[in-house]
C-alpha cells in the first residue's frame, strides 16, 4: 500500500519535479508569465527573469513552454543546460535545435550565422511565425555565448525582432550582465522572483493537498498551526516548502496520523530560525505565555509579508540600530514636499497623518536599475512586496510605469523603518555614507561575492 491511499491521494502533491498541472498560481508569477507572453508576442526580443534558486524559475519555464505549446504561430525551444565551451558548439547545438541542416562539418561561425538568419527571416518574414528561445540556467551562459545571443538579436524587421529569447536565472546573473552593458541595454523586461509571503505559502500548500486529493478535502490535512511553522522554516521559497511538505506527509503515513498539527510539523521540519537572541532558561520559563500569544495571534490576525515591519521584533532593535542607515537630506525632504503638494492622490491611506513619511533620499536611475531592484537593495532582501513599492509610489507620483524608469530619472524613498535581519549573525560594517545616493553607489559596487549585504 502506498500513501496514495492511506491519505486518500490520487496523485502525488508534492512533487519536486515542475508539473505543470498542480502549478500555484501566485500573484507574482502568474504576473510574470502575462508580462512574458505579452513581450514574446509583441515580439520585444530579449527578457530576463531572476531569483535565487528555489524561488520557481524551472516552473515558470515549463509553464512559459507549455502556453505556447498550441499556439501554430509560435515555434517555441527550451535550452536546459547552457552550458557550452566554445561558440561554435553552441552554434551548432541552436542550429540543430531550430531543424537546421547543417550539411557541412566544417562550416565557420560566420557560416554558421548566416543558417541561423537566413531560417528566422524565412519563420519570420515569410511565413509570419513567432521563434522563441527560453534558456534555464541562465547563469551558466559563457561571455562568448551572451555576444552571440546579442548578435541574433540585431536580425529584425523595421518593426520587430526575428527572435524572442527569455533568460532564466539566478541571483549571479545580475553581475554578468552588468559586465555586459551591451547586452543589459537590450533587455526588454527584467523581472525578479521573491519568495512567497505567508498568505502565498499557505494558499500553495492547499492547493496542492486539494488538487492530489481524491474527495477534494486534502487540504484540511495540515493545521493553520503547521503551514505557518513550514512557512518559517522555509522562507517562502517555493522548493524549499515542497521539500518540507514532503517530509510531514512521510512523517504522516509512519506515525498513523490523519492531520499535521505543531509536534509532528515541527518534528519533520526541524529547527526553526530564531526570532531573537532569548537565553533558553528565558524561554523555558515563558513558554505557556508564548505559547498562548502565538495561538491568540494565528486565530485573530492576519498574517503580514515575510520582511514586513511585524517581524522587527524589540529584542533585536538594539542590534538593528547599530547598522548604518541613510538618512535624509534637506533637499530630499523639499523634492518630497513638492510631490506631496502637486500630487496627493496616492497619499489617501494617509490623510489622518499630520505628517508625511520622512525621505531616506534620492536616487538617480542608470541603465541597469529596476524600481524592484532598488527597493531590495534600500530596505532589504525580502522587502519587494506590493505593499512596500505602493509606498515608494506614493512619493514618486511621476512615475507612470514601474517597470519602465527613464535613465536620470530621480527617484525618492521613503523611510520604511530598518530591514528586518536574521538573528544570531555578526554584521560588519563594509561601507558608510550620509547620502542616500552614495551609499547606494557604493553598494552596487561591493563584490558580489561578499556574504548577505545590506544597505
Amino acid at each position: 500500500m502506498n500513501y496514495f491511499d492511506i491519505l486518500n491521494f490520487n496523485r502525488e502533491p508534492f512533487s519536486n519535479s515542475p508539473d505543470p498541472d498542480i502549478f500555484f498560481e501566485s500573484d507574482q508569477h502568474v504576473g510574470c508569465l502575462h508580462k512574458l507572453e505579452l513581450a514574446i508576442r509583441m515580439q520585444r526580443g530579449l527578457n530576463t527573469v531572476i531569483g535565487k534558486v528555489g524561488t520557481g524559475k524551472t516552473t515558470l519555464c515549463r509553464q512559459l513552454i507549455t502556453r505556447f505549446k498550441e499556439d501554430k504561430n509560435t515555434l517555441a525551444h527550451l535550452i536546459l543546460d547552457p552550458y557550452f565551451s566554445s561558440e561554435e558548439e553552441f552554434l551548432r547545438y541552436v542550429a540543430a535545435l531550430f531543424r537546421i541542416p547543417v550539411e557541412e562539418d566544417y562550416a565557420s561561425q560566420w557560416q554558421m550565422k548566416e543558417y541561423i538568419k537566413q531560417y528566422l527571416f524565412r519563420k519570420g518574414v515569410d511565413e509570419g511565425k513567432t521563434v522563441l528561445l527560453i534558456i534555464d540556467e541562465g547563469q551558466k551562459i559563457s561571455r562568448p555565448c551572451l555576444e552571440i545571443l546579442r548578435e541574433f538579436l540585431n536580425y529584425e524587421t523595421n518593426n520587430a525582432k526575428l527572435l524572442q529569447i527569455v533568460i532564466f536565472a539566478q541571483e549571479e546573473f545580475e553581475q554578468v550582465l552588468g559586465n555586459n552593458a551591451n547586452l543589459a541595454d537590450r533587455i526588454n523586461m527584467n523581472y525578479y522572483l521573491a519568495p512567497l509571503g505567508f498568505q502565498d505559502t499557505r494558499a500553495m500548500i492547499r492547493y496542492r493537498l486539494a488538487m492530489a486529493s481524491a474527495d477534494g478535502q486534502g487540504e484540511k490535512l495540515f493545521s493553520r498551526l503547521a503551514l505557518y511553522i513550514v512557512y518559517r522554516k522555509s522562507g517562502g521559497y517555493p522548493r524549499r516548502i515542497i521539500n518540507i511538505c514532503h517530509k510531514i506527509i512521510l512523517a504522516m503515513i509512519i506515525q498513523n496520523k490523519k492531520k499535521a498539527g505543531f509536534p509532528l510539523t515541527l518534528s519533520a521540519a526541524g529547527r526553526l530560525p530564531p526570532f531573537s537572541k532569548a537565553r533558553p532558561a528565558a524561554l523555558y520559563s515563558a513558554a505557556g505565555l508564548i505559547i498562548a500569544a502565538v495561538l491568540f495571534f494565528l486565530f485573530t490576525t492576519p498574517f503580514p509579508k515575510f520582511g514586513s515591519d511585524a517581524y522587527s521584533t524589540s529584542p533585536s532593535q538594539s542590534t538593528r540600530k547599530k547598522i548604518s542607515t541613510a538618512v535624509p537630506t534637506p533637499a530630499a525632504s523639499r523634492s518630497h514636499e513638492k510631490k506631496d503638494a502637486a500630487s496627493p492622490a496616492r497619499h489617501s491611506e494617509n490623510e489622518n497623518t499630520s505628517t508625511p513619511p520622512k525621505i531616506l533620499g534620492t536616487i538617480r536611475v542608470g541603465s541597469r536599475d529596476t524600481l524592484g531592484a532598488m527597493i531590495r537593495k534600500i530596505y532589504g532582501p525580502y522587502s519587494f512586496n506590493p505593499g512596500n513599492m505602493e509606498k515608494v509610489l506614493a512619493v514618486n507620483q511621476e512615475i507612470e510605469d514601474p517597470d519602465f524608469l527613464a535613465v536620470g530619472e530621480e527617484i525618492a524613498f521613503p523611510d520604511l523603518g530598518l530591514p528586518s535581519i536574521p538573528q544570531n549573525r555578526w554584521w560588519i560594517r563594509v561601507s558608510g555614507s550620509k547620502q542616500l545616493e552614495s551609499a547606494y553607489k557604493n553598494y552596487n559596487q561591493l563584490d558580489r561575492d561578499l556574504p548577505d549585504l545590506l544597505l
